[in-house]
């Protein structure tokens, strides 16, 4: 076979086979930008969770610490009712449970109370430790839910992951 046939050969094997070509190059340019716009979307649902958790957590804690600051207040009129009736020290609480000026401790203060801030902020703790595992959980099956979702993506455009 001469050259020129191998040259002619050739230029009409790459015209006949170059509209398949940019064909199969639109096809992954067109993947490649639908696989952009969802990262960019999944990057956005991220920020949206992380924005509605961060935002659920700081209106549990208020209402946890004005629920807790109500109590306070119920609990010290129920003291200053009970206590007006008392028979002595230690006597003032229902039941017969220790009053304020018998407790001892590191949170006792100077006058034998506890300092009610540092105390609602341990409980507030408490309180938001529990909720938060059970957001925690949601958010970890909310993070799974998108990790399939960017591996069948992945899949889809014969991606590895990283």
């Amino acid at each position: 076979m001469s050259t020129l046939a191998r040259v002619v050969r050739q230029i009409w094997h790459r015209w006949r086979t170059a509209p398949a070509q940019e064909m199969e190059a639109a096809q992954l340019e067109a993947l490649r930008q639908h696989l952009l716009m969802q990262k960019a979307q999944l990057e956005e649902l991220q920020r949206m969770k992380d924005q509605f958790a961060e935002h659920e957590r700081a209106q549990l804690k208020a209402m946890l610490g004005g629920m807790l600051a109500q109590q306070r207040q119920d609990h010290a009129d129920v003291q200053a009712t009970c206590g007006s009736h008392s028979e002595g020290p230690g006597q003032g609480t229902a039941g017969g449970t220790p009053g304020p000026e018998n407790r001892e401790g590191p949170s006792a203060s100077p006058s034998g109370s506890p300092e009610p801030e540092r105390v609602m902020d341990r409980e507030v703790n408490a309180l938001m430790d529990i909720l938060g595992a059970r957001s925690f959980t949601i958010l970890e099956e909310a993070d799974d839910v998108a990790m399939e979702m960017r591996q069948k993506d992945m899949d889809a455009a014969g991606e590895e992951p990283p």
